[in-house]
């Protein structure tokens, strides 16, 4: 067995989070077996799982309370525990490039750098560390091409898609009904659900204004928010203010999003940059309506239940289109060809073989 250490921020319930997790649970572990850099002391959503898995956690401080240190515990853990493949997921070069080259200080031979998002805070710096991103890094994924030229420009990548458990959200009307009823939510409420952090770039301020507006024309709509962020605090104020609380369900993190995709009429997912969102697989593959924006790559699209628009369009034009799917029933779904590329077991033995023969060319 060969252990792959994996470098993140933290395993709380995000896209890329998630997307190694359903990597983590279908790979053969007696072959691989995934380890973890957080860069936190608190305890994440994953926590548990990674560790009954078989992984192990190591915990370094962040950079912004002394960057020397945090370099020197990346490259003591990877010298420590002789790992060879260091494979560290992130959108911004420089914190990929400089952990990378922690581990290649402390002994890794593969460093395998991986773009999750199309955009970050931290631009400057991701332009700067660009060049020697991908000079450090001997391979580079990203979960589309978008991604991709993000971080690599015109650079080689490989896209490992964001596969997911096809079957774990196929449609269940049992489970529509089962969710509906914990929630209290008759069966002819028509309801609109999202599932991100609260951050800037899920854009959660537009998704209240648009269903505070839908509201004067679909007074008894339900919207379903699931996740948790640093912005929390300001859409409760917000919902306050606008007086829509009995509406607005904010139902924190949860482990049963196949049920609440499954209970509701559309999703709604306007934000303002993505790589390729996991959630946005998770809903298609449960036959919902999506309605997103359209700077979403179409390398996400695998149903016909995709609506894509303009965030420049108002309001009221984002309203008019979700009333338009109101009074539409549950349709079957209808994939095109791309839906078994995001079939996460294939990927998972397809990422499995690439980690054996790097391992392999390594002891040779």
């Amino acid at each position: 067995m060969i252990r792959v250490l994996h470098i993140v921020g933290a395993m709380h319930r995000g896209g890329q989070e998630t997307l190694i997790m359903n990597l983590f649970r279908q790979i053969d572990r007696k072959k691989v077996q995934f380890d973890f850099i957080v860069h936190t002391t608190k305890k994440m959503d994953y926590d548990d799982e990674i560790l009954n898995l078989g992984g192990i956690i190591h915990r370094v401080c962040r950079k912004k309370i002394s960057f020397i240190k945090n370099l020197l515990q990346i490259r003591n853990i990877v010298k420590k525990n002789r790992y060879i493949i260091v494979h560290r997921h992130g959108d911004n070069s420089f914190f990929i490039s400089v952990d990378l080259f922690a581990a290649k200080i402390g002994g890794a031979k593969e460093l395998i750098s991986h773009s999750h998002n199309t955009s970050t805070k931290a631009k400057f710096l991701h332009k700067l560390f660009r060049k020697f991103n991908n000079k450090i890094s001997n391979h580079k994924f990203a979960c589309g091409n978008d991604a991709g030229q993000w971080m690599y420009r015109n650079n080689n990548f490989t896209i490992i898609k964001n596969g997911i458990d096809l079957k774990f959200f196929e449609y269940k009307l049992k489970y529509r009904e089962e969710i509906r009823s914990e929630l209290d939510i008759e069966s002819n409420r028509f309801v609109i659900c999202h599932v991100g952090r609260f951050n800037e770039q899920k854009n959660h301020i537009f998704i209240i204004d648009i269903f505070a507006e839908l509201l004067k024309t679909l007074p008894k709509a339900i919207l379903l928010l699931i996740g948790d962020g640093e912005l929390r605090n300001q859409i409760e104020r917000k919902i306050k203010h606008l007086g829509i609380e009995k509406n607005i369900y904010l139902l924190g993190k949860r482990n049963d999003i196949n049920k609440i995709l499954m209970g509701s009429d559309l999703f709604l997912f306007p934000s303002l940059f993505e790589g390729l969102p996991v959630s946005l697989i998770e809903a298609q593959a449960s036959g919902i309506t999506i309605v997103m924006s359209s700077v979403i790559t179409d390398e996400v699209i695998i149903s016909r239940n995709v609506e894509k628009i303009s965030l420049s369009q108002d309001n009221l034009f984002w309203v008019k289109q979700i009333v338009n799917y109101s009074t539409l029933k549950r349709k079957g779904i209808e994939f095109n060809n791309h839906l078994k590329e995001y079939d996460s077991e294939a990927i998972s033995i397809n990422l499995q073989n690439f980690y054996l023969n790097l391992n392999g060319n390594d002891l040779c």
